[in-house]
């Protein structure tokens, strides 16, 4: 069986992650609500979060922390959304536990969004050059990452 984890602020990720679940006929569990889980009965888990100021959000580092032992045991697949695609991946490594990034049999990129934000997270971003108000989800690379998971998974 398969789990997709997910962390989301405003709700992209949380698209990104049904979207993947759904291709992967998967679980979906919002980090949030995950700390009670069990992860016994799944063979593949799946974690995404975005990334704001260099950080993974607060409900995945504690689920992260929670279950960090039992998902070296799984075959894992990690996944953000940020605003630097072109650091997406080095982000990626820098966020999540070494532990687990080194053993990942899947990473991915799927896009940001700097829709429905807040005003102070509205003025940060454009602080930082950021198009408010675009979003770019990666549905082809969700898909990508979704098959090259299933094609690991029977290895």
């Amino acid at each position: 069986m398969q789990l997709v984890v997910y962390s989301s602020k405003h709700g992209s990720t949380k698209r990104c992650a049904e979207m993947l679940a759904e291709m992967l006929q998967a679980d979906l569990l919002n980090a949030a609500e995950g700390l009670e889980v069990s992860l016994d009965k799944y063979d593949v888990v799946v974690l995404g979060s975005p990334v704001y100021v260099g950080q993974l959000l607060k409900p995945m580092k504690r689920f992260l922390e929670e279950h960090r032992t039992a998902l070296q045991e799984k075959k894992l697949g990690l996944f953000v959304l940020c605003g630097f695609e072109e650091r997406a991946m080095e982000i990626m490594e820098q966020t999540f536990p070494k532990e687990l990034t080194s053993i990942a049999a899947c990473k991915g990129y799927f896009g940001y969004s700097y829709t429905n934000l807040p005003f102070f997270e509205r003025l940060l971003c454009r602080m930082i050059g950021a198009d408010v108000g675009t979003e770019k989800l990666l549905t082809e690379e969700i898909a990508a990452f979704a098959e090259k998971l299933k094609q690991e998974a029977v290895r």
